[in-house]
């Protein structure tokens, strides 16, 4: 069988061809993987996004729900506010600081020796300084000196909220969570173990269900009655 010379033409043209043919199939295919890294760097962001965005969702969802926390130490604050208002229009010195002041201050013998009423705002020196500042500075008027007598903890940084100070921010402490800054909420969030975000969500949910069943058995004992 005899090759005609237009045969012979094509074979060559193809040989010739073959290189180019072969870089363009090897260019086209990091193209394709570039596309397919987009969608993919795409798709983590906006689930991660979106997964973020429920989290913090959740915790905000979660601010006043019953978990154990030390609500003595929100009952105290109140407690202490109140006294000082008692004070309201009259000058005065406020003691504010953890429980060295609380336990350590005889305030009536010292507005006894100065001849000015003293008042003993020491707290818990579990809190954070920001809520023993922001609390005490509530309620303090013009005319009134205050001392704060803090423990040395409170004079070194305080990069992470401990567990303890996350409880009640959640459990009684709204006010705090009102003051707090973006950055310390955002903190906060990222400070939540996702086993605690489960416990506070069925504690959030628990105390509704308690509260319908309840509001629903005394409109059921009136009506009946």
């Amino acid at each position: 069988m005899q090759c005609t010379t237009e045969d012979s033409g094509k074979e060559k043209q193809e040989l010739v061809d073959a290189p180019t043919k072969m870089l363009s199939s090897h260019a086209a295919q990091p193209s394709l993987g570039k596309a397919s890294g987009r969608k993919f760097l795409k798709g983590f962001f906006i689930g991660g996004t979106a997964a973020v965005f429920a989290y913090y969702s959740l915790i905000l969802l979660m601010i006043g729900a019953p978990i154990p926390a030390e609500y003595w130490a929100g009952e105290m604050i109140t407690v202490k506010k109140e006294m000082v208002r008692k004070l309201a229009g009259r000058q005065k010195i406020i003691l504010a600081g953890g429980s060295s002041t609380l336990f350590g201050v005889n305030t009536e013998e010292a507005s006894r020796q100065l001849h000015i009423p003293v008042v003993n705002f020491g707290l818990h020196a579990g809190l954070r300084l920001g809520e023993i500042l922001w609390q005490v500075g509530s309620v303090v008027e013009p005319g009134d000196s205050l001392i704060l007598l803090l423990e040395p903890p409170y004079f070194a940084p305080q990069p992470q909220l401990s567990s303890s100070q996350i409880e009640n921010i959640i459990g009684w402490d709204r006010e705090g969570w009102r003051e707090m800054t973006l950055m310390e909420k955002g903190q906060l969030v990222c400070s939540v173990p996702g086993e605690n975000a489960f416990f506070c969500s069925t504690a959030l949910a628990r105390r509704n269900i308690c509260a319908i069943l309840f509001s629903g058995r005394c409109r059921w004992f009136f009506q009946g009655s």
